[in-house]
């Protein structure tokens, strides 16, 4: 069957379903017609887990989670999840905003962002260390040196010089995730790019992207009318001819991409080959219900028959080699039902025509988590030398007959570890190329050792992110698949394993950083002045929250997690300081930056599951103790479905709070006995996270899936603050006044950094006309001089470090015998600032 077709909607990227055992196309065509909400989705996929171990790794629970955590982001007001038109909606008008052009963007907004890491780390106590998430790998076949990766969330990455150092080449394309990459073997400099992420759904599909200069420019070629793809091939004897595999068929095109035609609309396509020496003769494998088949094209993907079906087999890998042209061997998968979910290795020595089986009883899978990843590769030196992986990798040297465990993803001294959950296995001769959870890892003996080639790939994904009230030299973050990360001055180390979640340093103490596995499972801590590891300080077995579960540290060094109330760590146990469980589990939670015992927290209505309930504490306690909850009445709204996304304090003024609530942003002076919406002209998109500076404009940054947004009440209007920042979904967002920066997470980039926009608060130490002098002392009790002779008129305040002004005076002179008395303040850092006519003068003071 052949269809003509041309690039014409953007789908949004459900590729979770394709590949899981319970969604077909039918699912697409659901979401895309929406005809299905976000919880039916939840509730198909949560039946399918009922008769598993969910807790057992490589379950596939945990890849659902996370899923279902990231989308739960963006539902829309009736329950359903965006298909291409509202996709389209939210691209055009970010583009169409005043502000995403950078010619006329405010003076104020232009402060660059800068990357912050990690691009390295040193392992501090994680049992599973790793950096970011690899999808795909491919090798320059005229220069070895040369490796592009495909990161699911961070884009196509380039090195020249076999993965010492990288350079991020898709910063800015529409989406960065990236599925699957190919290299014009006649043309070095043509790479073609799948965006979206095949895998786990954590970006979105926007089509098919090629290079003609080496990944430095990109085009858009097409192919936006599939929901997703993985495989490319580039024929060696015409370069024109490109063959891509998607969810809906092959699609071919002899244009070098410009135009396509499905050649066959067999639904899921996990892999397409090449027979090594005959480019006339290509491989497919495709799954379609629950069955898997092997078609066979004799020239060149125009025509197709097939070969071989495998029944209860829901993926299929091939692979091939030069060793032998007409080997092709196969590794079947179950992704449902079978606790033993692999399904055979097989093998045709006969280009694809028959085929033996050779192993089905060594379970080389070990999960049922195939449908996320899972690889195949044999050396192309060696026919009998196969690869495969899915948690761990596993080898055999006699063509599939017997299998040998390579590594243990726990193992991380074993000088073959690669990470667990391995997407992409493939050879270049002797050399072996791995890419996981992780990230990229290279063997150069044929698989007996890896190294880690990630060192330089800032492809993290962070889920939440801190940074230390005294500087944001100090941050602790959790990313998925790789644990918690500590930064002090850009060296970044990794203090525990598994999926890093929500963190905090405590202001209090702030060499203590502190982080939650999932659901709130187990906190661990790192010192900052200490040279040991991170430790375990808790865990919270009795009772799992959400997936993220909140954390929180009060400015007494009180430390809260949230689960279905909200508990206190004391002595290393947690204790309940709440009693108004609804049997849903807390959200999000942010305590109050000036009282420790104002939280405020959300979670799901017991009265209606598709509202959400905010709750707000004060100083009231009841008569065991507990802190008293009040329910604070919502904005009034039309939406089906009313669900809060993000919460905020001020910092200086406890009674305002922002949230994030069916799709609006609100803000409330009176602790939310009214709301104004703020949102004016904030474009459509899916939002995250939200700051507030607490200055005179009452500044407020909100993190998105297009990036980051500044309003100030002066003019009542959003701008996009994204100058230099990659197109990446922003996660969490921290303002740090004493070093006047503001920090983001983002998952897929790591974490970025940019000054606060002019205007605001400046915090950062200046003296001007030669002032040489000093505070003293300084730490202090609160009581000092200033080394310093003004004669003239001059002013004098002093700030906390939320940008709140503490103290004001007016001096007709200043002499270093003049004492300046704050005792009455809390400890921590202030703000110095005097000016005259002569002078201006910054300096940070710190009360012990």
């Amino acid at each position: 069957m052949k269809t003509y077709l041309i690039a014409a909607l953007l789908f949004f990227n459900f590729n979770f379903y394709s590949q899981s055992f319970v969604f077909d196309q039918k699912m697409y065509k659901s979401i895309e017609d929406k005809t299905i909400k976000f919880d039916e989705i939840n509730k198909r996929v949560e039946e399918s887990f009922k008769n598993r171990i969910i807790d057992a790794k490589g379950s596939g629970w945990k890849v659902y989670q996370r899923w279902k955590y990231m989308a739960s982001f963006e539902v829309d007001e009736n329950g359903y999840l965006p298909n291409s038109i509202a996709i389209d909606k939210m691209k055009t008008e970010f583009k169409e905003s005043p502000s995403f052009n950078d010619k006329i963007y405010r003076k104020s907004l232009n402060n660059l962002w800068a990357p912050a890491g990690p691009f390295t780390y040193t392992n501090k106590g994680s049992w599973s260390t790793g950096q970011g998430r690899v999808n795909c790998s491919v090798t320059d076949p005229n220069n070895e040196d040369i490796i592009y990766i495909g990161a699911a969330a961070g884009g196509v990455w380039k090195s020249t010089d076999g993965g010492l150092n990288w350079s991020p080449k898709t910063d800015f394309i529409d989406s960065i995730g990236i599925s699957g990459l190919a290299i014009d073997p006649n043309n070095t400099n043509v790479i073609y790019a799948i965006t979206g992420d095949a895998d786990g759904a954590d970006t979105v599909f926007d089509g098919l992207y090629k290079s003609n200069d080496g990944g430095d420019t990109w085009i858009k070629m097409g192919l936006t009318d599939v929901n997703y793809g993985r495989t490319i091939l580039i024929d060696p004897n015409n370069s024109n001819v490109v063959i891509v595999g998607t969810n809906s068929g092959v699609y071919r095109s002899e244009d070098g991409g410009l135009s396509f035609e499905l050649t066959s609309d067999s639904d899921v396509i996990y892999q397409l080959a090449f027979h090594p020496t005959n480019s006339n003769i290509v491989y497919a494998s495709n799954s379609t219900g629950g069955d898997t088949f092997i078609y066979k094209s004799v020239d060149n993907g125009v025509n197709w028959e097939m070969k071989k079906s495998f029944v209860r087999v829901k993926k299929m890998l091939m692979a091939t080699t030069k060793a032998d042209p007409n080997y092709l061997y196969l590794l079947g998968a179950n992704t449902s039902g079978d606790l033993n979910g692999f399904k055979g290795v097989y093998l045709s020595v006969d280009a694809g025509e028959n085929f033996t089986l050779k192993n089905d009883r060594t379970d080389i899978l070990e999960s049922y988590q195939s449908y996320y990843d899972l690889a195949l590769a044999v050396s192309q030196t060696n026919k009998d030398l196969i690869y495969t992986g899915c948690i761990n990798m596993w080898g055999s040297k006699d063509g599939g007959i017997t299998f040998t465990k390579l590594n243990h993803w726990s193992n991380i001294s074993d000088p073959r570890y690669t990470h667990a959950d391995i997407h992409n296995i493939r050879t270049v001769g002797s050399d072996v190329y791995v890419s996981s959870d992780g990230g990229i890892y290279i063997s150069k003996d044929a698989g007996n050792t890896f190294v880690n080639r990630t060192s330089g790939l800032q492809i993290s994904q962070f889920y939440k992110m801190d940074t230390s009230p005294l500087t944001n030299s100090r941050l602790v973050g959790g990313l998925q698949d790789n644990g918690g990360y500590v930064s002090d001055n850009d060296v970044w180390s990794n203090f525990y394993g598994g999926d890093g979640m929500d963190t905090a340093i405590n202001p209090v103490k702030p060499h203590l950083a502190y982080g939650f596995t999932q659901y709130g499972g187990n906190l661990y801590e790192y010192n900052f002045n200490s040279k040991y590891d991170g430790s375990f300080i808790a865990n919270h077995s009795y009772e799992k929250g959400e997936w993220v579960t909140p954390l929180e540290i009060s400015n007494r060094g009180n430390i809260y997690g949230g689960w279905k109330e909200i508990e206190e760590l004391v002595n290393r146990t947690w204790k309940p300081i709440t009693n108004n469980s609804n049997g849903y589990n807390i959200k999000n939670m942010k305590v109050n930056p000036l009282y420790p015992n104002r939280l405020l927290y959300y979670r799901k209505s017991k009265a209606n599951a598709n509202f959400d309930e905010l709750i707000y504490t004060e100083e009231e306690r009841d008569n065991l103790g507990n802190l008293v909850p009040k329910v604070i009445t919502l904005p009034s709204t039309s939406r089906l479905v009313k669900n809060l996304a993000a919460i905020c304090f001020n910092p200086v003024n406890p009674a305002i709070f922002y949230i994030l609530y069916a799709g609006k942003i609100y803000k409330t002076a009176d602790s939310g006995k009214t709301w104004n919406d703020i949102s004016f002209n904030l474009p459509y998109s899916t939002t995250y996270c939200i700051a507030a500076q607490g200055n005179q404009k009452n500044s407020v940054y909100v993190g998105t899936n297009l990036g980051v947004y500044y309003f100030d009440e002066e003019s009542n209007s959003w701008s996009l603050f994204n100058n230099g920042l990659p197109r990446v979904k922003v996660t969490e967002l921290k303002i740090n006044t004493s070093e006047n920066n503001l920090m983001a997470s983002t998952y897929g980039r790591g974490i970025w950094r940019v000054a606060l926009p002019s205007g605001t608060l400046a915090v950062e130490e200046q003296v001007l006309n030669e002032y040489k002098g000093g505070i003293f002392p300084n730490p202090s009790n609160g009581v000092f001089k200033i080394n310093v002779s003004i004669e003239e008129p001059l002013k004098m305040a002093i700030y906390d470090v939320s940008g709140k002004m503490i103290f004001e005076k007016s001096f007709q002179s200043l002499s270093p015998n003049d004492e300046i008395n704050i005792s009455n303040n809390p400890k921590g850092i202030y703000l110095l600032d005097i000016k005259s006519d002569q002078y201006t003068i910054r300096k940070k003071i710190l009360i012990k």
